[in-house]
């Protein structure tokens, strides 16, 4: 599959993919960023496709709509969108990869960027030349030679309008820096690239020695041990998961600072927990808003075990196949046979208001835990389990009205016990 935006690297590389006998299938994204331009891109690219007899997808997105909900630049959320769509056409159509245009000059770019950035070698060798389904097959060849073969070829080509604004980095540098580098040093470009390669190679021979750790890192569950880490670990680790090296230099800085330390990335969040660093994928939605609503019918209804978790709005009433948890339930009368168990909650049904309400906790929650008198926050009841931040987040509440009846799996509410005068129970198992 080839990306063709219709500007000259990618035309160049259609043209020079068909032309070696390579069965080739054309993808263009719509970015929704351009008005009139962006549409006049993909009117151009489906007539030469259609000229060339070769197959297209396109597909049209809100980016700005996009990057707004997932809190991202302009240029990062077109990035997501387009390689998430790459990959599922590829995966769809059974394709063996993912072809794209960058070149010589888009790899020096990059150099600079990362340069500005603090990168590590990892960011100054520049783009990858294969990652994955991902492959640059230009990388070795400048921007001057691609419109050269243009020109020979007589191929027509889009220009992004975008490209000529300074109001980019990226553009600065193209517009600005590298001709003054040019300017005074003619081979500049060509000197920077056979640093990169350099650079590459010693990137991939620390990657080779620093396998092992980060498998062990990976077994762990994302788990990396202060005392076992070294900086250079650090960077080859978190690096991958698009923290850049000056928020890396912060988190090696801070490494015995006190617990709960948060971290993120634009897909990641690293959280200091305990003299150890856990790692995980952004949340795709706020976990204060997956709820879920119990009638005294649905609670006894047995729920599926690792069912997918679903976001409800606040007045809609979740149904049992949607719950997260596994358990249970049924009322019964007096008399009562009481276990001692996490995984069991006896609860009076007869303080309870239904529909029940289950939840993740939220700042400020509160109740008296069994065998108490006083109030307790719910962080520092988790806290004193020794729950970290994560599993906090993670911990599910289950409420009568404003009142928070069940820690699940740990402890129920010393006001919604089972007592001597209690006439009905609600007994709930976890399973």
């Amino acid at each position: 599959m080839i990306a063709c935006s219709g500007g000259s690297d990618s035309v160049a590389l259609l043209s020079l993919m068909q032309a070696l006998g390579y069965e080739c299938v054309a993808a263009h994204m719509n970015f929704s960023l351009r008005g009139e331009e962006s549409d006049r891109d993909e009117a151009f690219v489906r007539q030469l496709c259609t000229r060339w007899n070769i197959p297209l997808h396109v597909k049209r997105v809100d980016t700005r709509n996009y990057a707004q909900e997932q809190g991202l630049s302009i240029e990062m959320a077109a990035r997501e969108l387009r390689y998430a769509w790459f990959e599922q056409l590829r995966s769809e159509l059974g394709l063996q990869a993912i072809v794209l245009g960058h070149h010589q000059n888009d790899d020096i770019e990059t150099f600079f960027l990362n340069l500005l950035r603090g990168s590590g070698a990892k960011g100054l060798a520049g783009i990858p030349r294969k990652n994955g389904y991902l492959v640059r097959p230009l990388l070795c060849v400048t921007r001057q030679e691609i419109l050269d073969y243009l020109a020979e070829n007589q191929l027509n080509y889009v220009n992004d309008s975008s490209n000529f604004q300074n109001d980019y980095l990226r553009n600065k540098i193209r517009l600005q820096l590298l001709p003054l580098l040019e300017e005074i040093q003619p081979s500049a470009a060509a000197s920077i690239h056979r640093s990169q390669a350099l650079l590459r190679t010693a990137d991939e021979d620390l990657t080779q020695l620093l396998a092992p750790a980060l498998r062990r890192i990976s077994e762990q569950g994302n788990c990396l041990h202060v005392a076992e880490a070294s900086e250079s670990l650090l960077y080859q680790w978190l690096s991958t998961y698009r923290f850049n090296a000056k928020e890396i230099s912060r988190i090696w800085q801070q490494r015995f600072a006190p617990s709960g330390q948060l971290y993120q990335s634009e897909s990641h969040e690293l959280l200091l927990d305990r003299s150890c660093w856990l790692l995980r994928e952004r949340a795709s939605q706020n976990k204060s808003q997956e709820i879920f609503y119990l009638t005294q019918a649905d609670i006894c209804k047995p729920a599926p075990l690792q069912a997918e978790t679903t976001a409800f709005e606040p007045t809609k009433k979740a149904s049992p196949e949607d719950l997260p948890l596994c358990w249970n339930a049924k009322f019964f009368s007096r008399p009562f046979e009481l276990e001692k168990s996490k995984q069991i909650a006896w609860l009076d049904a007869d303080k309870l208001q239904f529909p029940l309400v289950l939840r993740h906790p939220q700042k400020g929650d509160a109740f008296v835990p069994f065998g108490m008198r006083g109030k307790k926050l719910i962080s520092d009841f988790l806290t004193d389990l020794k729950y970290a931040r994560f599993d906090k987040e993670n911990a599910w509440l289950l409420l009568s009205g404003q009142d928070i009846v069940w820690v699940v799996g740990e402890r129920i509410s010393q006001d919604y016990c089972v007592s001597s005068s209690t006439q009905s129970a609600l007994r709930i198992e976890l399973l």
